[in-house]
């Protein structure tokens, strides 16, 4: 069977949370995947040559170094659309031969002659200011396009455990071909020594990343911990003094589902972005963690308030970021429990797609 699969690379999230249904995909299928940057590089790491690997230009990236992102969303949008033509030209025309397409958040990759699945994690887009006819266009937006596909994958709870409005309370849209299959991550809880105080995680698209990044090494000498922060990027290049850092301070560029999964079981708390992907890993874990949203993002800066409304974790304006202060409130709630097991998400995503 050959299977073609296209995923969003705007920040390295996406291609993570599809990795647990690629790596069961590679096992019995011909697998053509279609990316972008870091997010095609990681996969090309993951999954070795058990794939064949396609450069997919992605959509322009709506992210500035201020937090007007929503502006510029608007000012993309020519650019954006042009792009969804271009990546269905491809789906039709280079992927005709596939048995099945799988698009995550590539709104355009479908085919009218070969079975299309989308997944997707936000049905309703967060509206500046939570403006009601703008969230109601956003989910007349994605369900022009969900209509395309055989079934819409949502890795969530039917009563959005996870994801909240992002995922459920919808107004008008037609859950008729959407299957919630469960929180999708490439880790698993494990046993081991808690023996990393705090785990720095810094992700996510440009420009936001660096400037996330900086922030943290110009106050990671403050804290009296053990700590580890990892870059989440595979060129070995960063914005800081690897010879000026404490004792104290470990910094990994880039590490493989093995030792990400260990580092992450080994650390009391995780500080990083309150991106879908990352909260889902953090829930299957179990873990206590400090949100900072990237500014501007109203996905994550729903989601970061959202999990502190629930007691989960809390979380803190990147302009506002103070680690050793902010980290001494983690300690007033609860995170999360291991409630969730990937493995079933999985196995309830290929059902939808191989049938």
């Amino acid at each position: 069977m050959k299977i073609a699969v296209a995923i969003c690379s705007w920040g390295i999230g996406h291609a993570t949370r599809m990795l647990p249904i690629l790596r069961a995909l590679v096992q019995e299928c011909d697998l053509r995947v279609y990316s972008h940057g870091r997010a095609l590089d990681a996969l090309k790491k993951e999954l070795g040559d058990s794939a064949a690997y396609n450069q997919l230009p992605d959509y322009p990236s709506p992210y500035t170094k201020s937090s007007m992102i929503v502006p510029r969303l608007l000012l993309n949008s020519p650019r954006m659309i042009k792009v969804m033509v271009m990546e269905h030209e491809i789906a039709e025309n280079e992927c005709d031969d596939c048995d099945v397409i799988i698009s995550d958040t590539r709104y355009g990759f479908y085919s009218t002659r070969v079975p299309s699945y989308f997944v997707v994690s936000q049905l309703r887009y967060i509206a500046p200011g939570r403006i009601r006819a703008l969230e109601v266009l956003t989910e007349r937006f994605t369900e022009f396009f969900r209509k395309k596909y055989r079934a819409v994958l949502v890795p969530d709870t039917e009563d959005g455990a996870l994801g909240g409005d992002l995922t459920t309370n919808l107004s008008y849209v037609s859950l008729d071909n959407i299957r919630y299959i469960g929180p999708l991550s490439d880790f698993r809880p494990i046993e081991c020594a808690q023996d990393v105080d705090v785990l720095i995680s810094i992700t996510g698209p440009e420009p936001q990343r660096t400037l996330f990044e900086k922030r943290v090494f110009a106050q990671v000498h403050e804290l009296d911990a053990r700590i580890v922060i990892t870059l989440g990027k595979s060129e070995d290049c960063a914005s800081f003094d690897k010879n000026a850092l404490p004792d104290n301070v470990t910094v990994y560029t880039y590490l493989n589902r093995d030792e990400r999964n260990l580092l992450m079981n080994r650390s009391k708390v995780i500080v990083s972005r309150s991106g879908y992907s990352t909260i889902m890993d953090l829930a299957v874990l179990g873990k206590k963690a400090l949100y900072i949203p990237t500014p501007g993002q109203t996905e994550q800066e729903y989601l970061a308030k959202y999990h502190e409304s629930l007691g989960y974790c809390p979380y803190v304006e990147q302009k506002r970021l103070h680690l050793s202060d902010n980290l001494k409130v983690v300690r007033e709630y609860r995170g999360y429990g291991t409630n969730f097991n990937p493995s079933d998400s999985v196995k309830r995503a290929l059902s939808v797609i191989l049938g």
